[in-house]
């Protein structure tokens, strides 16, 4: 089976030992499925599109994909709670795509959590960074990537 993927793929998958995990690590890694920052990516290109000098059909084409894998990412349930994660998701997705430059340690932060944050926590958080930081932080500002790091709250001095 290893002689009919790609050198590039194949070298990310040799070391999976049954085809059952070599099935699943490539779910994970090509889905996008419960990956925040694929969900924060299209949703951004989605909210944002613009059709540009594209031909129509093929704007509408490229919307429907967009449309398409925003649905398989966040697949409309009857599990009520998860329904609520999924708006909620959506809801911290328009907040970041929203934030300025000097946000974009914080963003990378949240979108690098292997678990998302509520929408009130990502407040919480934005307030303690906007409180640490007294003068603009410039992108990439050290005082700004250490913020979710640095203790907060109890047992923080």
């Amino acid at each position: 089976m290893l002689d009919v993927i790609e050198p590039q793929v194949l070298s990310l998958v040799a070391y999976q030992n049954t085809v059952k995990t070599l099935w699943n690590y490539l779910v994970v890694l090509y889905s996008g499925k419960d990956n925040i920052s694929r969900i924060f990516s299209l949703s951004q290109d989605y909210y944002r599109v613009t059709r540009g000098d594209l031909p129509l059909g093929e704007y509408l084409a490229d919307y429907q994909c967009m449309y398409d894998e925003l649905n398989a990412l966040l697949p409309i349930t009857a599990d009520i709670p998860k329904m609520r994660e999924q708006r909620e998701q959506l809801a911290i997705m328009g907040l970041l795509g929203s934030l300025g430059p000097e946000f974009e340690g914080f963003r990378s932060q949240v979108l690098g959590c292997s678990v998302v944050p509520t929408l009130a926590d990502t407040f919480s958080r934005m307030m303690r960074l906007s409180h640490h930081t007294s003068s603009v932080a410039t992108p990439g500002d050290v005082r700004e990537s250490l913020a979710l790091v640095v203790p907060y709250g109890r047992g923080a001095g």
